[in-house]
C-alpha cells in the first residue's frame, strides 16, 4: 500500500515524476460550486493554502484509490466513540 507524508510532493517533467521535490507544476483546474465549498471549509479548518489542500487532496485520494483497486481494500472510519462507518467512493 501507498504511504502518505505531509509535504510530501511529486511533480511530473515529461511523464515521469521529478526528483526535486521544490518543481512545481502549474494547473489550471474547474471546481464545482460543492467543491468549492469543501475546499473553503478544508482551508478554514487547516489554515493551510488552498494549493496545500489541493496537493494533500489528490495525495490522499492515489492512496484511496490504490487501496481499493489495487488490493481490494476498504476504507472505513471510526469515531472516537468506537462507531464505524465504511467509506464508499463511486
Amino acid at each position: 500500500m501507498s504511504s502518505l507524508y505531509h509535504g510530501e510532493q511529486q511533480h511530473a517533467a515529461a511523464g515521469a515524476p521529478s526528483s526535486d521535490p521544490r518543481r512545481l507544476t502549474r494547473v489550471n483546474v474547474n471546481l464545482t460550486p460543492r467543491s468549492m465549498d469543501a475546499l473553503a471549509k478544508v482551508v478554514a479548518l487547516t489554515h493551510d493554502r488552498q494549493t496545500d489542500v489541493i496537493n494533500r487532496a489528490i495525495q490522499v485520494y492515489s492512496v484511496i484509490e490504490e487501496a481499493i483497486t489495487g488490493e481490494g481494500a476498504e476504507i472505513i472510519i471510526k469515531a472516537k466513540d468506537g462507531q464505524e462507518e465504511r467509506l464508499r467512493i463511486v
